[in-house]
């Protein structure tokens, strides 16, 4: 193995000591809450919802401390996801130290988006966003105001504009546009 080749395995095995999990990869919180929330009935599910509770970190967001930016999709996804499954115990504090967490954290899209966002946030977020804004009665959460023209723009590029609730074969794809491609457009 050549000099390169060995530096970069030396950085990249001591950047994965440096993460809080060793670099391990699981099940997904966001896939897992977005299915719960679709599926409706909480009953004969309530291991799939235990474990989404237990998958919350003590500041009450969802996904590693490491990756801030990574972070807000999946806390809106199970925040949305266990907002029916109240009668569940340890629901309801999930959901109030999800909102909490939410209001405490600056919103990392109120001006910019990072380089390092993630990709496809500009269609899933403000999706979320739109979601909980009818399921929290109103509850003024960031929007995340940076993301919006990406969006539309994105919108437009998947062959429409407007709501994206309004077309079902693009909701759909949320979920799995961060396996398909980028389609940030370049700034």
């Amino acid at each position: 193995m050549n000099a390169l080749s060995e530096q970069i395995l030396s950085e990249l095995r001591h950047l994965l000591r440096e993460m809080s999990d060793g670099g391990s990869v699981g099940p997904s919180v966001y896939d897992t809450a977005r299915t719960l929330q679709f599926q409706g009935n909480i009953t004969g599910r309530q291991d799939a919802y235990a474990w989404l509770i237990a998958q919350q970190q003590a500041d009450g967001g969802w996904g590693s401390a490491d990756f801030p930016l990574f972070r807000h999709t999946p806390t809106w996804a199970a925040l949305l996801a266990l907002q029916r499954a109240d009668p569940l115990f340890g629901a309801a504090n999930a959901v109030q130290a999800a909102t909490q967490f939410l209001w405490r954290q600056s919103d990392p899209y109120a001006h910019a988006v990072p380089e390092d966002a993630p990709i496809g946030v500009e269609l899933i977020l403000p999706q979320l966003c739109g979601e909980a804004a009818s399921l929290l009665g109103g509850v003024a959460f960031p929007r995340h105001p940076a993301l919006l023209p990406l969006q539309q723009a994105c919108l437009v590029k998947l062959g429409g504009g407007g709501d994206v609730a309004e077309r079902p074969s693009v909701a759909a794809l949320l979920g799995s546009l961060g396996d398909v491609a980028d389609l940030r457009m370049p700034g």
